[in-house]
């Protein structure tokens, strides 16, 4: 099953000759970050010795430590978010109680301070129909007085409500900005398991194998085992680093090419993003923004299913 999986990779070994060639077509293999089908090749191969496959064992050895080092790290996150989440959930919760409370408070208010007008305006009616004494016109005074002292009851009342709905808007625009969060990493973090599953992995997924895509900043160390990634989910990937090092003059003629560009978004300057969102506008290309340079996000990101949920952006 294994030398079917990895026929292309075992025939490319058959090359090599002596353990030389050997552990060098292993260390390229490595560096382009294909390394399931390499690790096969090695071990099958007769001109492999003993201390050879030490190394490429200790190799994959330390690879597996450091993938389950960064899975534990997002599963983390992942957990924190989701506690910061609930607490945002439950703090939204007190706080729709209290605009509640103010609100029955304030249509109180407002019924009493009625009420209270009505009785001053029947008041003075009266007291204009009957004058008397400046102590008999006292009730009417007094009844003003508290009706002054109500009104501004109420406008410090309306002035909390008003603070509390703008807390309320502001804790759940926070709590949907977490719940998107949360939700992208629980997608990178399942897009991550299912590359790492070399068992149920396709090397190509169905449709996808005659489509290009662009990929825009990000880090110059990981541009290798990117291209790896799109190639294992069927794309050719181009890419260009925003500017750094490559002529920004080449972007149009790049998105040309491709049928949607990529680009993270804590790795790229606004420039050179602002430019691919409106070339591909003007292409009709699709425009993905990542969340970090990360391979996990590029991994759930260049899934078949998730690509084609973006559309051409509008400016």
């Amino acid at each position: 099953m294994l030398d079917k999986r990895h026929e292309a990779l075992i025939k490319r070994f058959s090359k090599a000759s002596t353990t030389k060639d050997v552990r060098t077509m292993w260390l390229a293999a490595l560096e382009q970050g294909d390394i399931p089908g390499a690790y096969w090749a090695v071990l099958t191969h007769p001109a492999t010795d003993r201390p050879l496959v030490q190394e490429v064992f200790g190799e994959v050895h330390m690879l597996s430590h450091l993938v389950g080092r960064s899975n534990r790290l997002d599963i983390s996150r992942l957990q924190k978010l989701q506690r910061e989440l609930d607490e945002r959930d439950a703090k939204v919760a007190k706080q729709e109680a209290r605009l509640l409370n103010a609100a029955k408070e304030r249509s109180e208010l407002l019924r009493r301070i009625e009420e209270m007008e009505q009785t001053v305006i029947r008041l003075a009616a009266r007291q204009n129909s009957n004058p008397g004494t400046e102590d008999e016109k006292s009730p009417v005074t007094s009844r003003l007085q508290k009706l002054d002292a109500e009104k501004v009851r109420s406008d410090v009342l309306v002035a909390r409500l008003q603070e509390s709905e703008d807390k309320q808007r502001q804790t759940e625009s926070r709590a949907n900005r977490l719940s998107r969060q949360v939700a992208e990493l629980q997608h990178e973090l399942a897009a991550v398991n299912t590359v790492l599953n070399v068992e149920n992995t396709p090397e190509v997924p169905p449709g996808a194998s005659s489509q290009a895509l662009l990929y825009v900043g990000g880090r110059r160390g990981l541009f290798d085992r990117l291209r790896t990634l799109a190639e294992r989910h069927g794309y050719e990937l181009f890419i260009h680093d925003g500017g750094v090092e490559d002529n920004i003059s080449l972007l149009p003629g790049l998105v040309s090419q491709t049928s949607a560009a990529l680009f993270p978004v804590d790795c790229i300057s606004h420039s050179a993003a602002g430019l691919v969102k409106r070339l591909c506008q003007d292409e009709q290309k699709k425009f993905v923004p990542l969340r970090t340079a990360s391979l996990a996000s590029f991994i759930a990101a260049v899934s078949a299913e998730r690509l084609a949920n973006y559309h051409t952006p509008s400016i």
